[in-house]
């Protein structure tokens, strides 16, 4: 498939933009992290695929302690009453 010369552009400046995103999310990744520490009751999430350092660090974040549920039902439960959920009962 060929190219407009507008579409070439196009497509360079956006793969600019890209790059220079994916740099900014990398120093804010790294600035999180040397700001907390992943307990050992949250290691296994980073066993799910899609989970992350960050992401687990947020989960363990939002959650505090784990041992307040009972189940991990409950723990689908609660993320649905607050804002948009991490996780739902069915994907645990």
């Amino acid at each position: 498939m060929t190219l407009l010369d507008d579409q070439k552009h196009a497509l360079k400046a956006n793969l600019a933009v890209m790059r220079c995103l994916d740099e900014q999310v990398k120093v804010l990744e790294r600035a999180i992290l040397a700001k907390g520490k992943l307990r050992e009751e949250f290691k296994g999430l980073k066993t799910v695929s899609g989970i992350g350092d960050v992401l687990a660090l947020t989960i363990a974040l939002e959650t505090d302690d784990v041992h307040r549920f009972a189940s991990t039902g409950n723990f689908g439960r609660v993320r649905k009453a607050g804002r948009s959920p991490i996780f739902h009962e069915h994907d645990l």
